[in-house]
């Protein structure tokens, strides 16, 4: 237990803030473009210790995003390929010249690379390719609210979930009717999609959009993309990042059994599989191995697979 204790110690160095920052972080998923003064009247805070708590909270990366996520739509769907290939960073390199390539990473576990395409790839073409872990279209990326636990409680109430897991199928993707953006709409999210809290007029001045055109983008946003808010109650470089694949027709509980993680997790719904991304201590990896392999001894998943990714 020593484990779970020195966890919490090192998650309760900002304890007299940690409700606030739990207040405000869910208050920008809700509302990623909201004002100081809006953000004051949804938390019940003052300005002035609002303001003290996200500069603390970005400073020490406590809190990242919000960020933007385009939900899949007719005219706009993204593919995802997890692949083991010989050298890494050989394909890592060759890869960044594709024009189909819309990010990769190197990772170490089941697979090595991590690609997002804007269309279909043959990954068995590339040079020193091994085996697929998956590859197919990446559907809705989420992050559930934020709550209040310790190390201690998700553990407990998670071990308990499991006992009592139910194995109802269900499964929902959705792909919505074509994306409606323009030229002006594109910008606008390429400028903001990384952090929804910059300045706004000199982003519209650089790239000549009227602020019209800004606000009715805004106003649909919602319809368009979800809004990603991960808190780290220490510095995010305190956790080892660890990305789970989980072939399942039981999707809902296996987001159920990470959702009250202490540190926000991601979960990103793919063809009959989720992916969940999670950031824990060290010294807890193990113990989240031990989850996902039990997850499929219960058969939630058929099949599971892991990475830890750099960065």
């Amino acid at each position: 237990m020593k484990k779970y204790q020195k966890a919490e110690q090192a998650d309760g160095l900002e304890r007299i803030h940690f409700f606030q920052y739990i207040r405000i972080a869910n208050a920008l998923r809700e509302d990623p473009f909201a004002s100081l003064s809006d953000l004051a009247t949804s938390t019940a805070l003052s300005r002035n210790t609002l303001s003290k708590c996200l500069t603390v909270m970005y400073t020490r990366t406590l809190l990242a995003g919000p960020l933007l996520t385009i939900r899949p739509h007719e005219n706009n769907v993204v593919y995802l390929h997890l692949i083991n290939v010989s050298d890494p960073f050989f394909i890592y390199q060759r890869v960044q010249s594709l024009p189909s390539v819309k990010n990769y990473a190197i990772s170490t576990g089941n697979w090595n690379i991590c690609m997002l395409t804007d269309g279909n790839l043959d990954v068995r073409e590339l040079e020193g390719y091994n085996h697929t872990v998956y590859s197919g279209k990446r559907y809705t990326i989420c992050s559930p609210p934020l709550i209040s636990t310790s190390w201690r409680q998700y553990w407990q109430s998670t071990r308990k979930d499991l006992e009592q897991a139910l194995s109802e199928k269900h499964t929902h993707r959705e792909i919505l009717p074509s994306l409606p953006w323009g030229e002006e709409e594109w910008q606008l999210y390429h400028a903001f999609k990384l952090n929804t809290r910059q300045c706004i007029p000199p982003i519209l001045e650089e790239h000549d959009i009227s602020y019209e055109t800004f606000s009715a983008w805004k106003q649909s946003l919602l319809r368009h993309c979800t809004v990603l808010v991960r808190f780290y109650p220490r510095r995010r470089e305190f956790y080892e990042n660890i990305c789970m694949v989980f072939r399942t027709h039981h999707a809902h509980l296996i987001k159920d059994f990470f959702s009250s993680i202490p540190t926000t997790p991601l979960f990103t719904d793919l063809e009959e599989h989720i992916m969940v991304q999670v950031r824990v201590p060290r010294k807890m990896a193990r113990d989240i191995f031990s989850l996902m392999y039990e997850i499929e001894e219960k058969g939630i998943a058929d099949d599971v697979n892991w990475a830890t990714i750099m960065g």
